[in-house]
């Protein structure tokens, strides 16, 4: 057997026919958490391609306080600043729902799906001393939403993490385009 007729073969066990590899994909989620909608969002994704989603918030923390004092001479040259001058970094922590959702055509003609999720909850503010300075930071808690599984198309996942009085639900449906 010549290497077309074998590629030929094996392109038709793997791909099902009327499926091509440019076939695109609506990937719809729906996040629930303690039974209220948080995030939802649409994606346009080729076969095999990667739907990324991202609720685009952000928490603002203290990173680092570095504190410099004067002393001696310095100190005395100027009188009307500050004897410690704090400089603080800033970090921007993504929260809410995060995922990378990959759909890929299996050869029964169904759809896998590789979920690579989370939803970051902020819990709370804190402040500590670091470096004679104080760092305000925040307390976060990821919820892991990930999963590989196979759906039919326009069928609903649900994936549910965390506590029951605290759960988050990861709806996914694959619509083709």
């Amino acid at each position: 057997m010549n290497n077309v007729s074998m590629l030929l073969l094996v392109t038709a066990l793997i791909v099902p026919t009327g499926v091509s590899a440019s076939d695109r994909f609506a990937v719809q989620t729906e996040v629930t958490r303690s039974g209220k909608i948080v995030s939802t969002g649409t994606r346009e994704v080729e076969n095999g391609g990667i739907a990324q989603f991202s609720d685009g918030r952000f928490k603002e923390t203290d990173a680092k306080v570095t504190t410099t004092c004067r002393s001696g001479l310095s100190r005395w040259l100027h009188p009307f600043k500050p004897a410690c001058d704090e400089v603080v970094e800033k970090e921007q922590t993504p929260i809410g729902f995060i995922a990378d959702i990959t759909p890929r055509v299996m050869s029964d003609g169904r759809i896998g799906l590789v979920i690579n999720g989370k939803y970051v909850l902020v819990l709370g503010d804190s402040s500590a001393e670091s470096n004679g300075g104080v760092l305000h930071t925040a307390n976060f808690r990821p919820v892991i939403l990930a999963s590989t599984l196979s759906i039919k198309i326009g069928e609903k996942a649900v994936i549910r993490s965390g506590p029951a009085q605290d759960e988050v639900v990861l709806t996914v449906q694959v619509d083709r385009l």
